[in-house]
């Protein structure tokens, strides 16, 4: 996948909650489980992919939220130690766009019936969050964003004159889903032009979010911003 793609993917990849009645073919599957494979070998975590998510989205409540006829979704497990959330949501993302080149559906689940997710959990370990995959009934639309300066903090020497590769950074950033679009995190520029991104406010999974932003801007950058 090319740089170009990529972006492409993460200006056309919305939150979708209901699917169509339809599997994932063993073909797709396949693929998603080899780069599963690739990804946790890179970060350490122990991500799985089921193509059965029977009652992992049921519920009235859950229905009530939008979700119907889920197919499929990630569990995202790791070591049950500090950065887990970030590493979870730098990972996940990259699930989610590589579903999305697919022509997959996908959308970051914080709610779920436990019970009945089907994560092999090894001593230590501790399921993060799971990411519903599938055919949807629609591609989705565009969450509401916060304005450039308000996920900014730079210092005084760039106030009138931020990078290109900064700003097209944070554009990107903002296009990263967070759970109930909160957004809570900030961007900056520390010694010799490193980025740096950090928490800004307490939310629910506010690190799962900034390892999510933190891909985005990695990936439209190339560069690595700093967890600060």
């Amino acid at each position: 996948m090319t740089d170009g793609e990529l972006l492409r993917l993460m200006r056309e990849r919305h939150s979708v909650r209901t699917y169509l009645n339809k599997p994932i073919e063993d073909e797709k599957a396949q693929l998603i489980r080899a780069k599963v494979a690739e990804l946790n070998a890179e970060s350490g975590l122990h991500a799985q992919f089921m193509t059965d998510a029977s009652g992992v989205y049921g519920g009235i409540m859950l229905k009530m939220m939008g979700w119907k006829n889920v197919p499929g979704y990630f569990a995202l497990v790791g070591k049950n130690e500090p950065g887990l959330d970030e590493r979870c949501g730098y990972f996940g993302e990259q699930l989610v766009l590589f579903c999305q080149g697919l022509g997959l559906n996908t959308c970051w689940a914080g709610m779920a019936k436990a019970s009945k997710v089907k994560a092999d959990l090894e001593p230590g370990e501790r399921m993060c969050i799971t990411i519903a995959v599938g055919y949807g009934a629609t591609q989705g639309k565009p969450h509401k964003s916060k304005a450039f300066p308000d996920v900014v903090d730079v210092r005084s020497e760039y106030i009138d004159g931020l990078p290109d590769w900064f700003k097209k950074g944070v554009e990107y950033a903002l296009l990263a889903p967070t759970a109930m679009n909160q957004q809570k995190f900030k961007l900056g520029i520390g010694r010799n032009d490193e980025p740096e991104i950090s928490i800004s406010a307490n939310g629910p999974f506010v690190r799962v979010d900034l390892g999510i932003a933190a891909y985005h801007f990695n990936a439209a950058t190339g560069r690595k911003a700093k967890v600060v």
